[in-house]
């Protein structure tokens, strides 16, 4: 929790209308990084998620026992450089903003998950974290792993549809000022909605460039492309795979052959005279996604 302490000399001259509004460029708290064990001050997203995650005085309170170590290390390595495996480069992703400590916890992480375009979810006693990037399949499924009928929404609906993502965001290239980025279109997405340019707005709110706030629009417009969701029930090779992880699915009616999907939503249950069964939601996804 930051502050300032200023002494203002009067002057006439100096001040003919009063004080001046003061502004600061701050660095925020530091973080307790579990790659190398140091708590530093770091504008990684996935490192201070954990920290509101597990802070007592203003995040959840969560115990470490219920963070997996692991899934964090992995999107905090994916956020610091913009090519994976870790290559020297520009970061991928950075987190860079503010926030009222009264803020609600729903709201203040959904606006640092924009920041990586990434997923947060509780599962099997841990808080797991997943960034933008492209995943390999985790396992493969056909219709043999089948405990249901297939629920298809081919495309969305209208009002869930653009082809041009438009958004702002605040940093020194704009001295600190909300600012529109360039938009973020697809010609062939345009064509393919009848020549209508359909719009969605994003703020960004923890993401300081344009470059940046470029990439996370392109992909949210790139994901939003891939239009094919399904739900069904599964039988226990199912336990193998979580909420966003990608699978393979083929399905010979559906004429799918080891088509990708992403994981949206995981449960499981008794059915049908306890019978275990995994229900999942998937929507496709592709690496070009990412790209």
């Amino acid at each position: 929790i930051a502050y300032l302490y200023i002494r203002f000399k009067f002057n006439q001259d100096v001040f003919p209308n009063g004080l001046p509004e003061v502004f600061a460029v701050i660095k925020g708290k530091k973080v307790y990084d579990p790659r190398n064990g140091l708590t530093a001050w770091s504008d990684n997203p996935a490192l201070c998620i954990r920290d509101y995650i597990t802070n007592t005085r203003y995040g959840l309170g969560e115990s470490v026992d219920n963070v997996d170590e692991n899934a964090f290390i992995t999107a905090a390595n994916v956020c610091d450089y913009y090519n994976y495996p870790i290559q020297t480069g520009d970061k991928r992703y950075t987190c860079n903003g503010s926030f009222l400590t009264g803020a609600n916890p729903y709201d203040f992480l959904n606006n640092v998950l924009s920041s990586m375009g990434g997923l947060l979810w509780y599962a099997q006693g841990k808080w797991r974290v997943k960034p933008a990037y492209w995943t390999d399949s985790v396992v493969s499924f056909n219709e043999d792993d089948l405990r249901s009928s297939i629920s298809v929404s081919p495309r969305h609906c209208r009002r869930d549809n653009f082809n041009t993502v438009n958004g702002v965001w605040r940093g020194a290239e704009s001295n600190w000022q909300v600012t529109d980025f360039p938009p973020v279109t697809n010609a062939a997405f345009v064509t393919a909605d009848g020549g209508l340019e359909s719009t969605l707005d994003m703020d960004l709110p923890f993401t300081d460039n344009t470059i940046e706030s470029r990439r996370i629009a392109r992909i949210m417009l790139e994901r939003n492309r891939q239009q094919l969701q399904f739900q069904a029930s599964f039988g226990l090779r199912a336990f193998q795979v979580q909420t966003g992880d990608n699978v393979r699915i083929t399905n010979t009616r559906l004429g799918w052959t080891n088509k990708e999907f992403e994981v949206v939503s995981w449960t499981f249950g008794l059915q049908n005279e306890y019978d275990l069964q995994v229900e999942m939601t998937l929507k496709e996804i592709s690496e070009s996604v990412f790209d």
